[in-house]
């Protein structure tokens, strides 16, 4: 996948959450109850095998 396709996709996320940024998508998720605090790169409580961001469903 390209670089350009990549920013392509983003954009489009950030388009439908209506975020002006990925900053702001974050902000978006988390008041929305998808992911939680994490305290620290120590804290595994909200990460996934291999370090990825646990997303709540």
């Amino acid at each position: 996948m390209s670089l350009e396709t990549v920013k392509t996709h983003v954009g489009n996320v950030l388009t439908k959450l209506d975020a002006s940024n990925r900053t702001h998508a974050v902000v978006l998720a988390y008041e929305a109850g998808l992911i939680g605090p994490v305290d620290g790169p120590d804290d595994t409580s909200t990460r996934a095998p291999g370090g990825a961001l646990r997303i709540s469903r």
